[in-house]
């Protein structure tokens, strides 16, 4: 369930995660009582959901809809902040909605073909939702009218399909899984908005959300905005480290010479090494570039 914005008008979109069943409704307020009207004549029409899962909008924190969710029985699950995956087929029924409405002359028609169109699965948001066809402008026999779907048979393709659709996007994006945060008090990089220190106070019923405590206050993300952070004390007074010998170990030192003994003199550099140690002092040692990475050429000036 979420707000969607089409020329300039506001309308609330909800879809069945099970059978992608869409509903729309017209808002001329955005306020929680107009949200609440219109999502009890989808209830009084389809029944009441057991979950309702939206974003963060104000419409839906606020008292007034929280009350309603307790009259009518049912769980609210918001997503994360600034992850509108967490609320992902909603997301996909807004770009679904946006592609009917543009090219579709008649609304109503456009979202009755689309309830009454099989899906990957083999069955229409109709079948699944109300267990029969829904008659349509297209000529179709009246015996495959009355055609109850095998609820069994549609969760295993239904199953697949999810499946093969998460292995593209994993392999596309190269997805890697990330570890849950079960330590209390765990230190993290926080992403979102911006990259800011804190430190994993619990973890929410919603999937992969977390409580964080901040140094201004206590925010929840998602396990993609979080990165483990390792405490390392900084370095005080007595902990700077020691210089250490830069001779091998098995290099003489004063101590170990005796009185009357003298150190051999160093050995003298060949003139091969002379020569070459000459023509790499003559080399410039830096190369001069130009933006495009271009090599430039000091000038020669010459004296006439």
């Amino acid at each position: 369930m979420r707000l969607i914005s089409w020329w300039r008008v506001t309308y609330l979109l909800a879809v069945d995660y099970y059978s992608r069943w869409i509903e729309i409704a017209h808002l001329t307020q955005t306020t929680s009582s107009a949200i609440i009207q219109h999502l009890k004549s989808i209830f009084g029409r389809q029944g009441i959901p057991e979950v309702v899962i939206s974003d963060n909008g104000p419409q839906y924190s606020s008292r007034e809809f929280a009350k309603f969710g307790e009259t009518y029985g049912f769980t609210h699950i918001t997503s994360s902040p600034h992850y509108p995956k967490g609320n992902g087929e909603a997301e996909r029924a807004v770009q679904t909605v946006k592609h009917l409405l543009r090219k579709a002359e008649d609304p109503y028609s456009a979202m009755l073909n689309y309830r009454a169109t099989p899906l990957q699965q083999g069955y229409s948001p109709a079948e699944l939702l109300n267990g029969r066809k829904l008659r349509t402008t297209i000529p179709t026999m009246s015996s495959h009218i009355p055609n109850h779907p095998d609820v069994d048979k549609f969760k295993e393709k239904d199953h697949q399909l999810k499946m093969k659709q998460k292995a593209y996007f994993d392999k596309r994006h190269r997805v890697k899984a990330l570890s849950p945060m079960d330590q209390p008090d765990q230190p993290v990089w926080i992403k979102t908005p911006r990259v800011t220190e804190g430190s994993v106070v619990n973890s929410q019923p919603n999937p992969r959300s977390y409580i964080l405590q901040t140094p201004t206050g206590n925010q929840r993300r998602n396990r993609h905005h979080l990165r483990k952070r390792s405490l390392q004390p900084s370095p005080g007074p007595g902990d700077i480290p020691r210089a250490t010998s830069l001779l091998p170990a098995h290099a003489a030192t004063e101590n170990d010479v005796s009185p009357g003994s003298q150190l051999p003199p160093p050995p003298l550099p060949s003139t091969e090494e002379e020569t070459k140690d000459t023509s790499t002092a003559d080399a410039p040692t830096e190369v001069i570039r130009s933006r495009a990475g271009r090599i430039i050429k000091p000038r020669e000036i010459w004296d006439m």
